[in-house]
């Protein structure tokens, strides 16, 4: 009995990273994660700013995931990046729970 919990508990928490893995996979790489002609900044760039201004999991999660659910120029914390790539990005309509997942995964991966 006590073994069927731990395997239920092991596969819930597996189960849990890979659906951030593919949250973060599936709505940000095409664009932060390209080869060849780039249309927005490199993830580790913004997770390099956003780690240095917000260096607990808690701060940058919050304040990453904001930005994300309403993007604008003028609260951008990476404005070199509007200037390099002419745009800001677009409003992508994703429930604000989902882009902390994805924040949360940027945050702990590597």
């Amino acid at each position: 009995m006590i073994k069927n919990i731990l395997i239920i508990c092991c596969f819930v928490i597996v189960s849990k990273a890979d659906y951030k893995k593919t949250l973060f996979y599936g709505n940000c790489t095409s664009c932060h994660m390209q080869v060849g002609k780039k249309s927005a900044p490199h993830f580790s760039k913004i997770k390099g700013y956003y780690k240095i201004a917000y260096p607990t999991k808690k701060e940058f999660v919050e304040k990453l995931s904001t930005w994300l659910s309403h993007p604008d120029k003028k609260t951008a914390k990476l404005p070199q990046a509007i200037k390099e790539f002419k745009q800001v990005m677009p409003y992508l309509g994703i429930d604000i729970e989902i882009l902390r997942d994805i924040a949360e995964y940027l945050y702990e991966t590597d």
